[in-house]
């Protein structure tokens, strides 16, 4: 799908769904608006390959384990109760950056093997659950308790003007990218008839969304940028240890022998048993939720398959195009807004064509792509991995959670391989 018109796209966008929402026109709008995307094209900008770069990217900087020494040992920590059977201690979330907080909320979900259990969390001495409900198609999803549903914060943004929406959006940017990372946001309190959620807890949720759909199988895990870089770096520490003790060998020098043995490196060793077990749980708990199912083998199945897209849309796009867009013309509420609803069953799944967060998973891939291609406007060319990766550093933070990244001259300025991480 090419697009073209961006710029008419974005007038629409901007005229038609974003003021047409309180006109409860909005069926008609946003049909109209996929219509006329679907119709757009802009020279050599291709919005398959744009989102199929920016699933790359997110896998890239998201599918790891945190390397942060305290996250590392509250996680460990959490195994050992989880393992023993002892109560959960409160953890705490202050200066950590939102890719941090992805990582630790990705890993706990993992060691909670597949159980249904609530995680106490504490932020700038608010106290809040993550409920963990995990299931076959979606390990690590569950709810926070501290704040209401999609719905209700869209009824409540949806009160405020564009203008104080700006803001709003603002306030959510402006601790993303502070560091120290997340400090307190003023007046983060919104309201509506005794309904309230809190700006602090929205960014945590925004995090959540992410972490809970990294939950891969072991064998995409593997496949990951993170396995081959410790698979690659491991090697590399191999091959020192023996070089060492081949020197040491061939000159009768027990020093060298003795250095070969002694050799080791932060990065790798914390990581050494913990990748393990993350792949070991990931498997177990595959098992336990496929136990759980009880609907027959074809609706297994169906669900395995499935759970594919879940983990494969790239939901911090969604929440970089969201926020930047918002801070400018589009409202925030437009992108939690479901006036749409699907029926399967006796079940109801509400989505918007720019809400990444509610419907099925191909309602969350297609608002998540459109947000992107909403973005491509004045864009004659796709992004490439690095322009992407550099985004999501600016809203997600975390730079020292990965070694400076190294991208090819393609991935910083030209094409991306369509080539899989092996």
């Amino acid at each position: 799908m090419k697009i073209k018109n961006i710029a008419y796209f974005v007038f629409l966008f901007t005229t038609q769904l974003l003021y047409g929402i309180k006109d409860k026109a909005d069926d008609e709008d946003s049909q109209s608006l996929i219509v006329s995307l679907q119709k757009l094209s802009v020279d050599d900008y291709d919005s398959d390959k744009e989102y199929q770069i920016h699933q790359k990217a997110h896998n890239r900087f998201f599918r790891r384990l945190s390397r942060k020494p305290n996250i590392r040992e509250t996680i460990k920590k959490f195994e050992k109760n989880i393992a023993t059977k002892k109560d959960l201690e409160r953890i705490n979330l202050d200066g950590l950056s939102s890719r941090s907080r992805i990582l630790l909320f990705r890993e706990l979900t993992s060691h909670a093997l597949a159980q249904n259990i609530s995680i106490p969390f504490i932020f700038h001495d608010k106290k809040f659950e993550i409920s963990l409900k995990p299931t076959l198609r979606q390990p690590g999803d569950g709810i926070i308790n501290a704040i209401g549903k999609y719905k209700d914060i869209f009824d409540i943004l949806n009160i405020y003007s564009l203008d104080y929406q700006k803001e709003i959006s603002k306030k959510l940017k402006k601790a993303r990218k502070a560091k120290p990372y997340h400090p307190p946001i003023p007046f983060p309190i919104l309201t509506k008839e005794g309904e309230t959620f809190d700006l602090e807890i929205l960014n945590i949720l925004l995090d959540f969304e992410v972490a809970r759909r990294l939950q891969g199988t072991e064998e995409q895990e593997k496949k990951s940028y993170f396995a081959k870089e410790i698979r690659y770096w491991g090697e590399y520490i191999d091959y020192l240890a023996d070089s060492y003790r081949k020197e040491g060998a061939a000159y009768g020098d027990q020093k060298t022998i003795d250095k070969a043995v002694r050799i080791t490196d932060p990065f790798f060793s914390s990581y050494g048993s913990s990748f393990e077990k993350f792949f070991s749980n990931i498997k177990k708990n595959q098992e336990t939720n496929l136990k759980k199912e009880t609907q027959g083998d074809k609706k297994i199945a169906y669900i395995q398959m499935d759970k594919d897209h879940y983990d494969s849309v790239p939901l911090a796009s969604a929440i970089v195009g969201a926020l930047k867009l918002s801070s400018n013309s589009p409202s925030l509420a437009s992108f939690v807004h479901a006036p749409h609803i699907r029926k399967i069953s006796n079940s109801d799944f509400p989505y918007g064509d720019f809400n990444a967060f509610q419907g099925l998973p191909q309602h969350r891939k297609e608002a998540t792509q459109n947000i992107i291609d909403l973005r491509a406007a004045g864009k004659n060319k796709n992004s490439s991995l690095e322009q992407i990766h550099q985004e999501y550093l600016e809203i997600f933070g975390g730079d020292s959670e990965s070694e400076t990244e190294e991208y090819t001259e393609d991935e910083r300025f030209g094409e991306e391989s369509d080539e899989e991480d092996e």
